[in-house]
Order: C-alpha cells, then sequence, then structure tokens
C-alpha cells in the first residue's frame, strides 16, 4: 500500500507502508504463544480401552468446537487394557473459529485410563517333575495389579492341580513343594499354563 505524504511545497515524501501483520496461528495449550488455542475436558478412556470424548472450547469466545477425530498418537481408535491407571495420550482434531488460515487443528493431551479389574480364572498347572507327595504345594504369583498372591494346593502332582488365580498373570508363577528329601522349587512359565481348567490325568 502506497501513501501519499505532503511535506512543505515544493517537496513531496513517497512512504510505501508495510504490508498488514498475518494472524497469529491456533496454537495448541503447551505450546500457545498468542493465546489462540482451545480448551480440552473431560477426555479419558476407559476400563476397556475405549476413549471417552469430552469437549472443546475456544480459549478466547468459549465457543463450542467440533470434534472430527480422536485417536491415540499412533493413530489407533483404542488401547490395550491395562491393571493399574495409566497416562496415555489422546490425538484431538476440531474445527477451529474463523479468521485463520486453516479450518482444523489437531492437539496432543494427556488423559488417565482406567484401569481394569482382573478377572478370576481357573488354570491348570501341569508337567511336574517331582512329586508333592501329601504335603501339598505352595503356588505363589504375581497378579495384574502387581499384588502378591500364594494359593496352597493340595493335590497328587501328578494329577496336575487346578487352581484360581487373578488373570492374566503379569509374571511367572512359583512353586515350591516338599519333596521326601529336600523342598523344590520351580518356576512355571505360560508354556505350563493352561489358561481353563482340564480334568486332572489320572
Amino acid at each position: 500500500m502506497s501513501d501519499l505524504i505532503f511535506a512543505r511545497s515544493p517537496f513531496t515524501i513517497k512512504h510505501t507502508g508495510s504490508a498488514s501483520t498475518p494472524t497469529p496461528v491456533y496454537e495448541c495449550p503447551d505450546t500457545e504463544v498468542y493465546g489462540n488455542f482451545a480448551n480440552y475436558t473431560n477426555f479419558s478412556v476407559n476400563s476397556s480401552g475405549v476413549i471417552v470424548n469430552g469437549t472443546v472450547t475456544d480459549n478466547a469466545s468459549s465457543a463450542s468446537l467440533t470434534i472430527t477425530a480422536v485417536t491415540s498418537t499412533s493413530g489407533a481408535t483404542s488401547f490395550p487394557v491395562v491393571y493399574t491407571a495409566t497416562t496415555v495420550k489422546l490425538r484431538v482434531t476440531h474445527n477451529i473459529p474463523s479468521g485463520f488460515t486453516a479450518s482444523s487443528h489437531t492437539c496432543e493431551i494427556e488423559v488417565t485410563q482406567a484401569a481394569a479389574t482382573p478377572t478370576q480364572q481357573v488354570i491348570r498347572l501341569f508337567d511336574f517333575s517331582q512329586g508333592t507327595g501329601s504335603n501339598g504345594m505352595t503356588v505363589s504369583y504375581t497378579d495384574p495389579s502387581n499384588n502378591p498372591q500364594t494359593i496352597f494346593v493340595n493335590e497328587d502332582n501328578n494329577k496336575g492341580a487346578n487352581i484360581t488365580v487373578k488373570y492374566p498373570v503379569e509374571s511367572n508363577i512359583v512353586l515350591s513343594w516338599n519333596t521326601a528329601i529336600l523342598p523344590f522349587t520351580r518356576m512355571i512359565n505360560a508354556q505350563n499354563i493352561f489358561n481353563s481348567a482340564i480334568p486332572p490325568t489320572q
């Protein structure tokens, strides 16, 4: 834009003004500089790993903004189940107020994924190499809530043993029992566990 500014005759000054300042970009709350950003409320992930949408409002005008997509940072629309409350990130896409060059915006926000409750499940331990005799067997393991559990099994191991645990088990199961000579301990991993009860071998 050019302006003609008159000075004392017979002189004139020709001045060219600078271009208009561009509108600042729309931002994310954790990186905002100009104050053009949205507020994200009530977003979460439930205990089944399902994303629960909240609301998005413009910080300056409090106007509601329309959500068009909510995913994990990898683009997934749900999360694997967890057994302790976990902080996860969501990627939220929504429209923005008029006056900006873009019509939509995407920000990442941190939310809490609720912990699932471990289920009680009967599993069968098998393939033991030592006998329990009449002393039985003590079974210990860590459940999905990271709590230690101990179960006493009064069963001849040659027939196998069905026990009820909080499943899925997050650590190896430790078996310890007395033989006729010495106590015996063995680590049992997933290969030694059936996820459902099977009648013990006779």
